[in-house]
């Protein structure tokens, strides 16, 4: 067993399980692929979520306050607009370029293993969440599971089947498909 193998098996199942629905999948499969990720965004207690409209060519960065980096904002490529809800919260609308369209089609499908080697690239590079880096204080290395299962990484299969009491296949997705809350086209939003 890896180290890496021995760092999920010691994870507290439950915990992982909260940190995993905390944010939608899109903040760290969608965003990396335009080289963003949530720290971009000032610092992690601004950035809320993020989320994709249903034909995966645009996101949207949900966050509290757009002022400390609307400079940076509009200088991204794919910057599109700025938007406000109807609650206050801010959003940053940004067009995926149609070079990605192929692998937003399975990640939307909820097919991560699927997606193109750049992707998977994009996404260990860009994400935010750690690969290969070592914990200094057992000197372990740390991999985030999320990053993992775009490999059908046989220690997380191993891990969902003994918390589920389940046995999946080899080929079988260790993320769920992205739910209904990753996904936004309804909520009344106001150009700002």
């Amino acid at each position: 067993m890896s180290h890496e193998d021995q760092y999920i098996c010691n994870m507290g199942k439950e915990e992982l399980i909260a940190e995993l629905h905390r944010e939608n999948l899109c903040t760290y499969f969608v965003l990396p692929l335009l080289k963003l990720n949530k720290s971009r965004f000032v610092d992690d207690s601004n950035f809320i979520d993020s989320y994709i409209n249903a034909a995966g060519s645009s996101i949207y960065v949900k966050v509290n306050d757009l002022t400390f980096f609307e400079h940076r904002m509009v200088m991204h490529p794919q910057y599109q607009a700025k938007w406000e809800d109807n609650e206050g919260f801010q959003y940053v609308e940004y067009s995926i370029p149609f070079n990605w369209q192929k692998d937003m089609a399975l990640f939307i499908k909820g097919k991560y293993s699927s997606m193109s080697e750049e992707a998977k690239i994009m996404i260990r590079t860009n994400s935010g969440l750690q690969f290969r880096e070592r914990r200094k204080s057992d000197n372990m290395i740390i991999t985030d599971v999320r990053l993992l299962a775009l490999d059908l990484s046989a220690a997380v299969r191993e891990m969902w089947e003994d918390h589920y009491g389940m046995t999946l296949r080899n080929d079988q997705e260790l993320l769920s498909v992205p739910l209904e809350r990753s996904f936004i086209e309804s909520i009344p939003l106001n150009r700002v």
